[in-house]
Formats: structure tokens, C-alpha cells, sequence
């Protein structure tokens, strides 16, 4: 009885992460990126906040972070960042505590010259 009561509170306990995960993602807002034009995101969240945090990383070296507010429903858009061309990945973002963040979803996206 013990181990069956025990099974379930470790079921039940892993189930909330993905539950609360289903409803984040982000997008890319402009779908052809350049070096030019810029790249913004579109992000919505299900948790009750007022901002998430966006961080952008390229396998040229460049690396950024910028903060999306978010409406009463948790979409939010960011601002422009400008990544040179090559391959990047953004991800949402919680901020956790200096240096940690909790990713909620990413996107991989490359910028043309």
C-alpha cells in the first residue's frame, strides 16, 4: 500500500513540469533574418509573469540577452538585436538566480548576410 502511495506521488509530481511547460514558445517574428533587417521574437509564457528573459547564442561567438514583456496572457515581443550571420539559437527563459535560468522553450534560426 505504502509503495503504491508513493508510486503515484512520484507520477503525479513528474507530471507538473510538463504541464506547466505545454503552453510556452517562442517564434521567430521576422522569418527571413539578415544582418540588416534584424531578428525579433514572439514569445508566450503560462506562467504569471510580467517579462521573460530571451538569450540568443550564435556559433560565430556572438551572444545576447534582452527581456520581452508580457500582456495579461503571457505574449510578449521582444526588441531587434542585430546577431551577425551564421547559425543561432534563442531560448525562453526564466531567470533563476546570477548565472542559472530555467529554459520554458527554443528556436534555431540563421541569419543571412
Amino acid at each position: 500500500m505504502r509503495l503504491a502511495l508513493l508510486g503515484a506521488i512520484a507520477a503525479a509530481a513528474l507530471a507538473v513540469p510538463v504541464a506547466n511547460a505545454a503552453g510556452n514558445s517562442i517564434v521567430l517574428g521576422s522569418p527571413s533574418p539578415t544582418v540588416a533587417s534584424g531578428v525579433f521574437f514572439k514569445v508566450t509564457t503560462s506562467g504569471n509573469r510580467d517579462f521573460d528573459e530571451i538569450g540568443v547564442v550564435c556559433d560565430n561567438g556572438y551572444s545576447t540577452r534582452i527581456t520581452a514583456a508580457l500582456d495579461t496572457r503571457g505574449a510578449g515581443t521582444s526588441g531587434i538585436v542585430h546577431p551577425p550571420a551564421g547559425s543561432c539559437t534563442a531560448t525562453l527563459e526564466i531567470p533563476k538566480s546570477i548565472g542559472r535560468v530555467h529554459v520554458l522553450a527554443s528556436v534555431d534560426f540563421t541569419v543571412a548576410p
